[in-house]
């Protein structure tokens, strides 16, 4: 079998449809939209924010749940605080 897509984030939103029972065309009518629509969503390919909330709202999950890549909290890598506080330091030290 092939798989259409390998992101983890699109697998994993497919995954909490299907535990739920849900296929993409029958959210979609539960909430009033097309199936493209929501399929668009699912698959990344529109960041639409009141669209997120109401499927996520639909499905009982959160936004950071269901769209960690757009929603999960900023990871800023360990370097980008030491050259920050590189800074910071020798700006004082001017003063």
């Amino acid at each position: 079998m092939k798989i259409v897509t390998d992101n983890p984030f699109i697998i994993n939103r497919k995954k909490i449809l299907y535990d739920q029972r849900y296929s993409m065309r029958r959210l979609a009518i539960e909430i009033g939209v097309t199936a493209q629509a929501v399929a668009q969503s699912i698959n990344g390919k529109t960041q639409s924010l009141k669209m997120h909330r109401t499927i996520c709202n639909k499905l009982g999950v959160s936004l950071v749940n269901f769209w960690p890549e757009l929603y999960g909290e900023e990871i800023v890598p360990p370097d980008m605080e030491n050259i920050t506080s590189l800074v910071v330091g020798a700006l004082s030290d001017r003063v």
